[in-house]
Order: structure tokens, then sequence, then C-alpha cells
């Protein structure tokens, strides 16, 4: 983009500029014709129609550009949309809770299960992988902590195991937890 912003600018630049220096060079031939002034009028607004010219046909060329990555980028909105949506279907339709981890930034994503299943309000969730260690049982929770960082650092495709998870009442229910790193 930035790259033929700058070609865009070197065009509109230099055409205007190479006019005016072979209009200077002509007008210069032409000092001791009577004309000399309608010259030097006529030069400028060559000069002025030709700068036009171009620059209407590099912002055109810009707009056709433009129109073709918004609808690409309208096609694309669409897709999520309807992904999201066939995503929330089969959320609702499992009613398991699913969750999301993003390990470069440690944040979790919950659906709706989680307060289903664990009675979590939406307000109590936590959005790192903190928040979920916490409540996984003490006696699980260093299993599954070296289990899962080892699933990670070896980047497995498939993850399973079960641990008790803390519910928002104080007690645990057991847990048959997937994973598909991506």
């Amino acid at each position: 983009m930035k790259k033929s912003a700058l070609q865009y600018t070197l065009i509109l630049v230099s055409i205007p500029t190479l006019l005016v220096l072979i209009g200077h060079n002509i007008l210069n031939h032409l000092k001791s014709s009577p004309n000399y002034d309608f010259f030097n009028i006529l030069k400028d607004f060559i000069i002025l129609f030709i700068s036009a010219v171009v620059a209407y046909n590099v912002i055109l060329n810009n707009n056709a550009r433009n129109k073709r990555i918004f609808e690409k980028i309208k096609q694309n909105n669409e897709e999520m949309r309807l992904s999201n949506e066939r995503y929330n279907i089969v959320a609702k339709a499992t009613s398991d809770t699913i969750w999301d981890w993003k390990l470069d930034d440690d944040t979790f994503i919950w659906n709706k299960g989680i307060q289903g299943i664990f009675g979590y309000k939406k307000e109590e969730l936590g959005k790192t992988c903190k928040w979920w260690f916490d409540k996984i049982h003490p006696e699980d929770s260093l299993k599954i902590s070296v289990k899962m960082y080892t699933y990670v650092e070896n980047k497995t495709q498939r993850w399973e195991e079960q641990y008790r998870f803390l519910c928002a009442d104080g007690t645990y229910k057991y847990v048959l937890d997937r994973g598909f790193l991506v």
C-alpha cells in the first residue's frame, strides 16, 4: 500500500514538473514572439489539464482497487458471521463447556456452558490460564499443569485429561477435557 502511494505521488509530481520544464524551454524560444503571454497562459492550462487527467486516472484506479478490497472484506465478514453462528449453535446443542486458550497473550474465552455446568456468571470468569488452573482440584493441579505444558511444548495435536474442577458453589465436578492445538 505504501509503495503504490509513493509511486502515485511520484507520478503526480513528476509529470507536471516535466511539463513545466518543457514549457519553460519552449517559452524561452518564444520570448521575442508577440504571442508570448498567450503561449505562457496556454502552457499553464495544458499543464493543469494533463495533471488533472493523470490525477483523475490515479483516483479512478484507486477507487476500483478499494472497491475490490471492500467487497473482499465484506465477504470475509459474512463468512466469519456464519462461522460464529454455527459455533454458537454447536455450543448450545452440546451443552458442553467450550474454551479457547490463546497462548500468545494468555487469554481464555469461555462459552455459556461454564455458566450452566459450573455455575459461574460471566463477570466471575477469569480471562487467563491462572484462573483456570486455580479452579482445578489441588490434588489434580500439578498433574494437569505438567501435562498441559508438555502438550503445548511438544505441540501435540490432541489432548485429553480428567480432573476435578471447582464449581461456583464450592463443590467439585469431574471433567473430561479434550483439547486440540491449533
